[in-house]
């Protein structure tokens, strides 16, 4: 418990991955099976980012692919300013982001996955409890100027706005993140997944001053209504199989 909400241990965390894949499994064999018969082709455009894709994702992709090798999938990695508007321009069949998609009706949005974020630096420069005037003295890699994600971790653990952010280099992508902290080159916010695949990790540290934790959560966001074509369809049916909904 922290605060008034619940949240999983790290244990607790691993056993529902490992689940929740054989569950994956175990619904892509049956919408295998109830899919025989129906014509899965074209194209799917789909806006999302790399790390999340090249891991979270990855399992529903593969299984799709295999399962409908007509269907050419097309991948847009950009920011999610970038992604709201190909969305809306009817350039993306639906869009993972995370921001949810606001001010156009005909355009829903649903939360399709929680996030961990962190805290990392090297070892050389931090340590799991550094304080909040070492963690302010450090240069800061960042995603974008108009979303500094440092901000919320600070806000967070520290319960105050920090004014005044050392912004080194807005890297766009986590793994350019990992990569800059791991050169020393200053801390920075990732989601938890990103680590648990690094095997870097010897260099680098999870600064955790407070026993607070950050969650946030990715969103899909398609179009409300509009009819959609079978590899949409699909494609979704496998989202949900994976992800809940």
């Amino acid at each position: 418990r922290i605060g008034n909400r619940l949240h999983l241990t790290s244990e607790a965390e691993a056993l529902y991955r490992q689940l929740l894949t054989h569950q994956s499994q175990l619904e892509g064999a049956l919408l295998q099976f109830t899919q025989k018969g129906r014509t899965v082709d074209g194209q799917l455009r789909i806006g999302s980012y790399l790390e999340f894709t090249k891991s979270e994702l990855m399992p529903v992709i593969e299984e799709f692919m295999l399962s409908h090798p007509a269907v050419q999938l097309k991948f847009i990695f950009d920011a999610p300013s970038v992604l709201r508007s190909q969305l809306e321009e009817g350039k993306l069949d639906l869009s993972i982001s995370i921001f949810p998609h606001t001010g156009v009706k005909a355009i829903e949005a649903k939360r399709l996955y929680q996030e961990e974020l962190v805290l990392i630096g090297h070892r050389d420069l931090v340590s799991r409890t550094s304080s909040a005037e070492e963690l302010h003295a450090l240069p800061v890699i960042d995603y974008f100027p108009n979303h500094l994600l440092f901000k919320r971790w600070w806000r967070s653990h520290f319960g105050q706005h920090i004014r005044q952010v050392r912004a080194a280099c807005f890297a766009a992508t986590a793994e350019m993140v990992f990569a800059l902290v791991k050169r020393k080159l200053g801390i920075g916010v990732v989601p938890h997944y990103v680590l648990e695949r690094k095997s870097e990790m010897d260099k680098v540290v999870v600064v955790q001053p407070t026993d607070k934790r950050l969650f946030d959560h990715l969103w899909l966001n398609q179009f409300r209504g509009r009819e959609k074509t079978t590899a949409h369809q699909v494609f979704l049916e496998r989202l949900n199989a994976r992800f809940g909904g």
